[in-house]
């Protein structure tokens, strides 16, 4: 059974979320301060929804502290519809992003697809690509580069992966989005530019001066083994 965190400071609207989601057959925890969330996050969690304002703080203070413990995919579920807040989500870690209203028929189109991509990785448990100094452990979805470790978000993961198993290749944003998110894809073709962004900002965090992952100026992006 699969968990997921609710972690939705309106009660009503959680609720709602509880009876939906436990009736296609989740486990369902629940959370409605930053607190509750971390103190949830002791234990494993398959997948979590979370908004952006809490009691006890915002969504992107929750976003930060999420992804220092849990590398769970996380879908922002928000009435906040500037793309500014959007873009931000993404940067500080969201997988993905959902404005209200919406139909929650694309709400779980959205989960489903999030929890594939792991379920597929779990399937190549034995599976590692080497490009470079770079090593990608599918399974443990572990991230290697000259000795550092990453720790990289599940979108990020997936995206590195497309660009590291097919290097010097230029892949546009479109078929980034077609490959990493297939047809599940909806929303800003932008968002794949800000997960690129999030993942050279972790090689530099690592201390590493020369990201792999380079532009080719009006193409796309690409691996480079230099």
């Amino acid at each position: 059974m699969k968990q997921l965190l609710l972690a939705i400071p309106d009660n009503e609207y959680r609720g709602e979320l509880h009876y939906i989601f436990e009736a296609d057959g989740y486990g369902i925890q629940q959370a409605r301060r930053i607190r509750e969330v971390m103190d949830v996050l002791t234990k494993p969690v398959d997948l979590i929804l979370c908004d952006m304002q809490y009691p006890d703080g915002t969504g992107l203070t929750l976003i930060e502290k999420v992804r220092e413990v849990s590398a769970a995919p996380l879908i922002v579920v928000t009435d906040v519809a500037e793309d500014l807040q959007k873009v931000l989500a993404l940067e500080y870690g969201a997988d993905d992003v959902i404005v209200k209203p919406f139909n929650i028929l694309e709400l779980k189109a959205r989960m489903r697809s999030l929890l594939r991509r792991g379920q597929k990785q779990e399937q190549d448990s034995n599976f590692t690509v080497t490009a470079g100094a770079l090593t990608l452990n599918i399974i443990g979805r572990q991230v290697e580069y000259a000795g550092k470790v990453l720790e990289l978000t599940g979108r990020e993961f997936d995206i590195l992966l497309v660009l590291a198993s097919e290097p010097e290749e230029i892949f546009s944003r479109y078929k980034l989005a077609e490959i990493v998110w297939g047809g599940d894809f909806v929303g800003d073709i932008r968002g794949v530019d800000v997960h690129v962004k999030r993942i050279r900002r972790k090689f530099y965090d690592a201390g590493i001066k020369e990201p792999p992952l380079k532009t080719k100026w009006g193409e796309g992006y690409y691996f480079s083994r230099e």
